[in-house]
């Protein structure tokens, strides 16, 4: 799904990789063959040239929909085809509420660009902010 008209590409192909392996793979072939790839979650940036490509190879992640909260540490990770609304469901469970997306149709895409949602600055204190971007950056570089 796009929010934006400005997301709007044409794909020459379209591949949902069922796990991590497949993943792997099509990146391997891609950059073998230097084919040009784009990579979405819930596609739902406006900005051009995101979570989508013109006549390349895109990669979606929907398939990658695991779910795990760990009680004793508090800590909650998701597969990236998840959506904001999969999570909210699946922590309600739980009693547990994450600090995420506004909208319960959209993807994970906030998580990854080490940004923290609008909000953000009223539900988490400053050294929990801290420790998230540290450790993205740590992920990332």
């Amino acid at each position: 799904m796009f929010r934006s008209a400005t997301a709007y590409q044409t794909p020459l192909c379209v591949f949902t990789p069922p796990g991590s392996d497949s993943l792997r793979i099509a990146l391997l072939i891609s950059q073998f063959t230097q084919c040009q790839f784009a990579v979405r979650s819930g596609g739902h940036s406006p900005n051009p040239g995101w979570a989508n490509i013109n006549g390349g190879l895109l990669i979606s992640l929907k398939g990658f929909t695991d779910l795990m909260y760990d009680e004793a540490t508090q800590t909650q990770r998701s597969g990236m085809g998840n959506t904001w609304g999969d999570i909210y469901q699946y922590m309600r469970s739980f009693g547990r509420l994450v600090v995420g997306g506004r909208l319960n149709s959209v993807g994970l895409g906030l998580a990854t660009g080490g940004e923290l949602t609008f909000d953000a600055e009223l539900y988490l204190n400053p050294l929990i902010k801290t420790r998230l971007r540290r450790t993205f950056i740590k992920t990332c570089y």
